[in-house]
């Protein structure tokens, strides 16, 4: 069976507020993530970008 037009609407507007509280719980995160990175000391960082190359296989341990 068919699902009409007004059907579909309400169903279509949950999905789109869906949408946007990810985009909005994504940009949160994303935002979160750079501010914890601004405040890490250089060799914070240099452990950071070492542990982040292994789990890339990037360098062999």
């Amino acid at each position: 069976m068919a699902i009409t037009q007004n059907e579909a609407r309400p169903e279509l507007r949950k999905a789109t507020q869906f949408g946007h509280l990810a985009l909005e719980m994504h940009q949160k995160a994303t935002d979160h993530l750079q501010s914890v990175k601004n405040s890490l000391t250089p060799a914070e960082k240099a452990v950071l970008k070492t542990l982040t190359h292994q789990l890339k296989g990037e360098v062999s341990t």
